[in-house]
């Protein structure tokens, strides 16, 4: 069941922000995101993503596997497969992107 996947749940909690990002809190004390590159702020943990498609493809891949080390292993090399293809779209979308520049002026 869903109970085995509530390691990936801590881990999802757990999980440190990328470096462009920063935790900021509100005035009302709501907890949002900010992102330097994009200038644009969330709601969500910029992860939070990532790890819900993490565990739809481990679902997907019990669903399909029958059960047994084999799908443990089916499960494994989708989830790499996935994380692989996520950092190739966050390398895709940081090209063109250069800095931090420091000014003379300060």
């Amino acid at each position: 069941g869903d109970a085995n996947l509530r390691w990936l749940v801590q881990e999802a909690f757990a999980a440190p922000l990328p470096s462009s990002w920063s935790e900021h809190t509100d005035e009302e004390g709501r907890v949002y995101f900010f992102n330097h590159v994009s200038q644009e702020s969330s709601w969500s943990h910029p992860m939070d993503s990532v790890f819900k498609e993490v565990i739809e493809i481990v679902k997907a891949a019990r669903r399909g596997g029958g059960g047994g080390s084999g799908a443990s292993a089916r499960a494994a090399e989708a989830v790499q497969a996935h994380l692989e293809a996520v950092h190739a779209r966050a390398l895709e979308q940081l090209e063109g992107w250069s800095g931090p520049y420091v000014s003379e002026a300060g």
